[in-house]
C-alpha cells in the first residue's frame, strides 16, 4: 500500500531544491502531489470545510487532500508566506496577509492531524520552533555541542561589557540574512561580522534591533552536515586566508577549499541527539572546527540547502540519498542503496531548462541579484 500513496510537496515554483526533487521522483515513478503556497491568496482560492464527519479540503491550482492517511511523506519544504494582491490597499494587504498566514498555518495542521504515520520533513510545530536562534543554541548546549559564548541583546551597556570582556574579539549575526541598496544602486549584504569599537559608539544604534553577539573563534573549517533519517552528509569549507580583523568574518564569502568530509562518530552523534530533542527528521548543520581541534556548533537549519553539496563535490548524492528518503516515508531511513541518479542529470532536463528561464525572469522584473534583498 505504501508504494502507492503519493508524496505531497509544499514548496514553490522557485524554489531550486522543490523543481529538482519533483523532477527525480517523477523519473521514479513516485506518485506525489505539489502544492505551492505563495499562490495564496492572490492567484488561488482555498475552501476547507469541517463538519462533525470529517474536514475537507479544496485547493484551486493543486490537488492536495485532506482525507485520512492519504501522504506517506510530507515534504515541508517552502511556502508558508502568503502572497497577496498589490491592488489592495496597505492597510487591506496587512489583513489579507495576516488572515492568510493563519488560514495557512490552519491548514498544515489539518495535514498533519489527518497524516498521523505520515513522514512529515519537518513538523509544522516543531519547524517553526526550531528556527529561532537562540533556542538552537540552547538545545545544541544541551545536547552536548560546544556552543560559542552568545549574548543576545539591544542593551548598550550588556553589549560593550560582552565586547570588553572577550578583549574585543566578539562577532555579530542576524537572525535572518538581508540585503539592501545604497541611494547609489550599490547593493549590501549581511553576514558574519567582526565588531570594532567605533561600532559600539551608538546607543541608539545598539537599542534599535536585538543581534547576536558571539566570542570570536579560531577557525580553521567549516562542515556544512546535512542530516536526514539515519544518514548524514558533509562537505569541509578549509579557510585559506587569514580573515579580516572587522567586517566579513564569514568563510562563506571568502575564499575557501571545499571537499566531501567523513563525519566523525561523536560529531554525528551530536546531531543525532540535536534532532530528537528539536524532533527533526532534517536537518543542515552548520559546525566549525577551531585550531585547536575542536567542533562547535553554529546553527541548524530546520529546511536549510543540501543540493549545493553535490555541486560542490559530486560524490556526495544529495539529490539520490534525499528522494530515498521522502519515497521510503521512514523517519529512521538509511541511504544504502545508490541508483545512479545525478544532480546533473536534473541540470540537463527540460525542467531545470523551464526552472532557471522562470527564476531569471522573475529576478530580471523584480530587480533584484539577492534573493535577500529588501523591498517594500
Amino acid at each position: 500500500m505504501d508504494h502507492i500513496r503519493p508524496i505531497l510537496i509544499l514548496s514553490e515554483q522557485l524554489d531550486y531544491h522543490g523543481v529538482a526533487v519533483r523532477w527525480a521522483l517523477r523519473q521514479q515513478g513516485i506518485p506525489l502531489e505539489w502544492w505551492d503556497r505563495t499562490e495564496f491568496p492572490r492567484d488561488q482560492q482555498i475552501a476547507a470545510w469541517v463538519s462533525n464527519e470529517r474536514v475537507r479540503l479544496q485547493v484551486s491550482s493543486a490537488s492536495v487532500s485532506a482525507s485520512p492517511g492519504r501522504y506517506r511523506t510530507i515534504w515541508n519544504r517552502r511556502g508558508q508566506v502568503p502572497q497577496v494582491s498589490a491592488a489592495l490597499e496597505r492597510t487591506d494587504r496587512v489583513v489579507a496577509r495576516n488572515e492568510s498566514t493563519y488560514c495557512l498555518a490552519g491548514l498544515a495542521s489539518v495535514l498533519a492531524d489527518a497524516n498521523p504515520h505520515a513522514l512529515i520533513v519537518n513538523a509544522f510545530d516543531a519547524a517553526k520552533a526550531a528556527n529561532t536562534k537562540l533556542h538552537q543554541l540552547n538545545v545544541a548546549r544541551a545536547a552536548g555541542f560546544r556552543v560559542p559564548d552568545t549574548l543576545l541583546s539591544n542593551d548598550p551597556q550588556a553589549i560593550r561589557q560582552f565586547f570588553a570582556q572577550r578583549g574585543g574579539r566578539v562577532v555579530a549575526k542576524h537572525h535572518i540574512p538581508f540585503a539592501w541598496r545604497t541611494q547609489a544602486g550599490k547593493l549590501l549584504v549581511t553576514g558574519t561580522s567582526a565588531l570594532a569599537e567605533e561600532h559600539l559608539s551608538s546607543d541608539e544604534a545598539l537599542s534599535a534591533c536585538p543581534m547576536l553577539y558571539q566570542e570570536m573563534l579560531d577557525v580553521e573549517s567549516e562542515l556544512r552536515v546535512i542530516a536526514f533519517g539515519h544518514s548524514d552528509f558533509a562537505l569541509e569549507q578549509i579557510r585559506t586566508a587569514a580573515p579580516a580583523a572587522s567586517g566579513f568574518v564569514d568563510i562563506r564569502y571568502e575564499p575557501a577549499r571545499k571537499q566531501a568530509a567523513v563525519l566523525e562518530a561523536p560529531v554525528r552523534a551530536l546531531c543525532r541527539e540535536y534532532m530528537a530533542r528539536m524532533r527533526l527528521s532534517y536537518a543542515a548543520f552548520d559546525i566549525v572546527k577551531t585550531v585547536q581541534g575542536d567542533y562547535v556548533f553554529l546553527e541548524a537549519n530546520e529546511a536549510g540547502q543540501f543540493l549545493f553539496l553535490e555541486n560542490e563535490a559530486p560524490e556526495l548524492p544529495m539529490l539520490d540519498a534525499f528522494c530515498q528518503f521522502l519515497s521510503s516515508g521512514d523517519a529512521a531511513f538509511r541511504y544504502e542503496f545508490p541508483t545512479g541518479l545525478k544532480l546533473a542529470d536534473f541540470e540537463n532536463s527540460a525542467d531545470a531548462a523551464d526552472f532557471h528561464r522562470r527564476y531569471d525572469a522573475h529576478m530580471a522584473g523584480a530587480d533584484l541579484t539577492s534573493p535577500f534583498e529588501l523591498t517594500e
